[in-house]
């Protein structure tokens, strides 16, 4: 009898209960989402089941895409990725440039106001001020020749 308890505990932890819910899709700006409640006035419902399970006769919803239109799709958002990585990476640039500048301006400060700095050294800070902004908006520049690619060619796999 004892081994009859276990081995009907154990059945019942191993026997999984189909679970069913309410799924509304949804398509904006070409992005398919889901979502537990209606994500707009175009939610259509869908059938979901917990995986194992069996569906029940509902029919089914067929999504036919070109493959074109997928691909397009596809090479959009990685543009799209790529683009605000760039812009990342500009963002940080301009910060980093801005801290640096900062930083330079701090040491002509205390030098200026100390009256200790001769000329040779605010001039060598000048000179250092010049390579730093020099240094950067090349950077800068040519981030934003990258990003301006990324956008043409954004532009031209783009629905009009």
């Amino acid at each position: 009898m004892n081994k009859f308890c276990v081995l009907a505990f154990i059945s019942c932890l191993c026997y999984q209960l189909p679970a069913q819910a309410a799924v509304y899709k949804c398509e904006k700006d070409g992005v398919t989402t889901f979502s537990q409640t209606p994500c707009g006035q175009d939610a259509q419902t869908t059938d979901y089941t917990t995986v194992g399970q069996e569906r029940q006769a509902k029919p089914a919803v067929v999504v036919k895409k070109d493959h074109n239109e997928v691909d397009r799709y596809i090479q959009q958002r990685q543009l799209k990725r790529q683009i605000q990585k760039v812009i990342k990476k500009k963002e940080d640039k301009i910060a980093q440039r801005n801290s640096e500048m900062n930083a330079i301006r701090d040491k002509q400060m205390t030098a200026k106001n100390n009256d200790v700095a001769g000329a040779s050294y605010l001039q060598s800070l000048a000179q250092e001020m010049a390579a730093v902004v020099e240094a950067y908006d090349t950077e800068i520049k040519s981030l934003d020749q990258e990003l301006a690619q990324l956008q043409q060619q954004l532009s031209k796999i783009e629905p009009d």
